[in-house]
């Protein structure tokens, strides 16, 4: 709350940066974004924040990600697919959705204030995996629905008009994918391909 009304926007998201590009995962609890985030940072990327991601505005049309606690909370089938965190030295068992929360090496962080470039929204689905560009109205939808609070919590004007710039200044898009791992690869082709377009 203090953050909200600080005039920041406060998201269910991971952010990384990847190829000198600001990409911001948001969605629901068990959407995938934190093994998303793994898989990246096992690619070359840099954490930038974890399931909760706060975005500062510096204007109107201008905001920064703040960077979070070097912190990464996955499933041990997930650590274990992705080869990651070797060791088994777990800060803490999060107990709700079965998830180990492991600290991430300095080097493996991007402690700078950073704007976003592009937004994933990762949903599963029965069907093929599918990487698509969101309308502003889908991205705005989702963005709220991805949002720590609602129109009721606060003044619901400014919330809205927060929410739209956000949308307005970065490329949104949605990644749909079935339950597993081996999207991850069809995921890292789309974005390589839109930080090359």
């Amino acid at each position: 709350a203090l953050f909200y009304q600080s005039g920041c926007l406060c998201i269910h998201a991971s952010a990384v940066s990847y190829e000198n590009k600001i990409f911001l995962f948001p969605g629901v609890s068990l959407a995938g974004k934190s093994t998303i985030a793994a898989f990246l940072l096992n690619s070359g990327a840099k954490i930038i924040c974890e399931d909760t991601c706060i975005i500062r505005f510096n204007s109107k049309d201008s905001f920064e990600i703040l960077p979070s606690y070097p912190l990464l909370k996955i499933s041990d089938e997930a650590k274990k697919y992705l080869h990651i965190f070797q060791k088994d030295d777990f800060l803490y068992n999060q107990v709700k959705h079965d998830r180990k929360v492991y600290k991430i090496n300095k080097g493996f962080c991007d402690d700078e204030d950073l704007k976003v470039d592009f937004v994933i929204y990762p949903e599963w689905t029965q069907d093929n995996e599918s990487f698509h560009e969101l309308s502003f109205r889908d991205s705005l939808k989702s963005l709220l629905e991805s949002s720590f609070f609602s129109y009721n919590d606060f003044n619901q004007k400014d919330f809205f008009q927060q929410n739209a710039s956000f949308v307005k200044n970065t490329k949104s898009f949605i990644f749909r994918r079935k339950k597993g791992f081996s999207s991850l690869d069809y995921l890292l082709m789309k974005l390589q391909r839109i930080i090359n377009e």
